[in-house]
C-alpha cells in the first residue's frame, strides 16, 4: 500500500512545527524575564538595604551630635591666671630653654 501525501498534509505539520517552536521560545524568553526581574528585585532590595543601614547610622550620628551640642553643662573654659611678666622672667633662663620656647 503506497502513501500518499499531499502537500497541504507537509504545510499543516510544518505550521504546527512553528507554532510548537514559537510557543517553546516564548516559553524560555518568559523564563528568562523573569529569572531578570528576580534578580533585579534582589539587587534592588540590597541596595534598599544598604541605604536604610546608612540612613540609621547618619540619624545615630546626628542624635549623637545634637546631644553633644545641647548639653548645657559645657560651660566657658576654665581659665588660669597669666603671668604678666613671662617676658622678662624668660629672659633669665638660659639659652637653650630660652629658644626651645621661642622656637
Amino acid at each position: 500500500m503506497p502513501c500518499h501525501r499531499r502537500k497541504g498534509d507537509f504545510k499543516d505539520l510544518l505550521i504546527l512545527h512553528s507554532v510548537q517552536a514559537g510557543t517553546l521560545a516564548v516559553s524560555r524568553h518568559e523564563q528568562e524575564l523573569e529569572a531578570d526581574a528576580n534578580r533585579l528585585e534582589d539587587s534592588v532590595e540590597q541596595d534598599n538595604q544598604q541605604t536604610s543601614r546608612f540612613f540609621a547610622r547618619a540619624s545615630a550620628g546626628l542624635h549623637a551630635l545634637s546631644i553633644i551640642l545641647s548639653n548645657p553643662s559645657r560651660g566657658a573654659y576654665n581659665q588660669s591666671r597669666k603671668c604678666t611678666d613671662f617676658f622678662e622672667v624668660s629672659m633669665s633662663w638660659p639659652d637653650q630653654d630660652f629658644c626651645h620656647e621661642y622656637w
